[in-house]
């Protein structure tokens, strides 16, 4: 933000948790990676120490940091672009996990547990009370689950056993120094008694909101003025709209408002820097050549000029979806 022209009544506090957002997510920062690519969701990297080492602070401040932030945000009522695995979310509510959660992180695992379970004579698949583990560096190791665990081999009898102990493993054990160190971050800043109430998917969708946008609750809650009132710009500006992709109205949100998700309310829920409601606005101004529409994110609004043709409008939107939306240096 140094350097940047705008006074914060609100969005630039959103936009500078969305980016502390992403900048967790991101690879770089050796935190957190996708493990399951059906869903791109993310879970706690297993080679974050690692990965982690040539940070300025341990790697167990950063994910409590991390914690820390994500209960700041609780609390500011911010939403953030968190693709987190639901294992994550069950963990920070200390919901116990079960074997159906490895399907969560790895669809193609849960399926072979379940066929461990569901069919004889497993001992000829050879298995052993061990896994493998491969390090960043490509080197790989073979890590007991039990005293002498890859000297003992997985049957019909202690089949069960074995998934209970890979279970725990995945979804805890090699995880948990960082684990542990998210959620004490997490309750330094929330009462547990305030998400107490909470099963995970809620949990989720009042931290992240929601990341598909209903253009006709979109609509129906916007405020428009006076002189866009029945006017063919507006009507103009919703099919417009309506014809873009998921991520051009994300963007152009983001542009609007600072943040490219909906709160889980839904627009409804739009609120001001004073954490009161404030709906998303259209007001239509003169148009002169060469004119782009104008944020005033704090306020979710936007300044819509008075295009004479769709096409105009059209050419203004896109250039403003090619353009970053971070930044404050528009109004």
């Amino acid at each position: 933000f140094v350097g940047e022209s705008g006074l914060d009544a609100g969005a630039i506090q959103r936009e500078w948790y969305v980016l502390v957002a992403q900048a967790l997510m991101a690879e770089e920062s050796g935190m957190f990676k996708i493990t399951n690519r059906d869903d791109s969701t993310y879970f706690i990297n297993p080679n974050c120490c690692a990965l982690m080492s040539h940070m300025t602070i341990p790697y167990l401040d950063a994910f409590k940091a991390a914690g820390r932030f994500i209960g700041r945000a609780l609390l500011d009522g911010q939403t953030l672009p968190l693709h987190l695995s639901p294992v994550l979310f069950k963990a920070l509510l200390g919901i116990p996990y079960t074997l159906d959660d490895i399907e969560c992180l790895d669809p193609t695992l849960y399926k072979s547990f379940r066929y461990l379970l569901e069919n004889n004579h497993v001992e000829n698949l050879t298995l052993t009370f061990s896994v493998t583990h491969e390090y960043e560096d490509g080197k790989v190791v073979e890590i007991d689950l039990v005293p002498h665990g890859a000297d003992i081999l997985v049957t019909d009898t202690n089949k069960h056993a074995y998934i209970e102990r890979m279970v725990h493993y995945l979804l805890f054990e090699r995880i948990e120094e960082p684990l542990h160190a998210m959620i004490r971050g997490f309750y330094d800043i929330i009462p547990p008694e305030l998400v107490v109430v909470f099963d995970h998917k809620e949990f989720e969708l009042i931290l992240c909101g929601q990341s598909e946008i209903d253009v006709d609750d979109w609509k129906a809650n916007t405020v428009s003025s006076s002189n866009l009132k029945n006017s063919t710009v507006l009507e103009w500006f919703w099919e417009i709209i309506r014809a873009m992709t998921p991520s051009e109205r994300g963007r152009l949100l983001q542009y609007a408002t600072g943040s490219s998700r909906v709160p889980v309310q839904g627009f409804k829920g739009l609120t001001s820097y004073d954490g009161k409601i404030c709906y998303f606005t259209l007001k239509g101004v003169p148009f002169t050549n060469g004119i782009y529409p104008i944020s005033h994110a704090c306020y979710n609004r936007i300044d819509l000029p008075l295009y004479p043709t769709k096409e105009h409008l059209e050419d203004a939107l896109q250039t403003l979806l090619l353009s970053d939306p971070t930044g404050f240096n528009m109004q």
